[in-house]
């Protein structure tokens, strides 16, 4: 049973549409992705920034394109689109998640006196001299960082370790911008739907005189 329809809301629709897209993608990426102190396990500061600068232009720009062009006549083309973010999303998720299981390390950080805390850190691909002589004397991983008090840059290249951390930021910014997107098309879907008109409509004189 629905609680208003677009009669009870008249001209303001657009409007309530607009503002129930907003809120729930802000909120639903909030609450899914973004946490106080890690993406997942992995530190907040370790993204890159100008990654971050990147997609937020590419959301930008797509969630205005998105808005411009739904309509009655492009219901289709958003229901596929929607199928494509979905499955993409997926995609992307399942790459990110294997990057972060093959690099993730962890080492200890004293959090008292007597207490310590494991912290999650970032490796890289190719080892070092340091690094290959380690691992051929004792392949473990830990043991070989816990020989150079848990420096990372002594076991991988500095190149390697960046070029992972890159790979991790741009695909965690990926889900990011699809996550927004789909539900972005999803809401004008909707929107779409109870106003039976473009997304671009706007509360004109004839819609409600009594405003003007």
């Amino acid at each position: 049973m629905m609680i208003f329809t677009k009669e009870d809301l008249g001209p303001f629709m657009p409007l309530v549409g607009y503002a129930i897209a907003i809120a729930t993608a802000a909120y639903s990426i909030r609450k899914l992705l973004w946490r106080k102190d890690s993406v997942w396990g992995i530190p907040l500061e370790m993204l890159d920034g100008g990654i971050k600068g990147i997609f937020t232009a590419i959301l930008g720009g797509g969630m205005v394109i998105l808005w411009l062009f739904a309509s009655p006549q492009t219901t289709m083309y958003y229901v596929a689109l929607l199928a494509v973010l979905f499955v993409t999303i997926v995609i992307v998720y399942f790459l990110f998640s294997k990057q972060i299981q093959n690099n993730r390390y962890y080492k200890p950080r004293v959090t008292g006196p007597t207490q310590t805390k494991l912290e999650a850190f970032i490796g890289g691909t190719q080892y070092t001299s340091t690094g290959t002589r380690l691992m051929n004397a004792n392949p473990d991983i830990d043991e070989a960082l816990a020989d150079v008090q848990y420096k990372e840059d002594l076991i991988w290249t500095r190149q390697s370790i960046t070029k992972v951390r890159v790979g991790i930021s741009q695909k965690y910014m990926a889900i990011v911008v699809l996550c927004f997107l789909c539900l972005t098309t999803a809401a004008l879907l909707v929107l779409v739907k109870l106003t039976e008109k473009p997304a671009t409509s706007v509360i004109t004189k004839e819609q409600s005189p009594g405003l003007n």
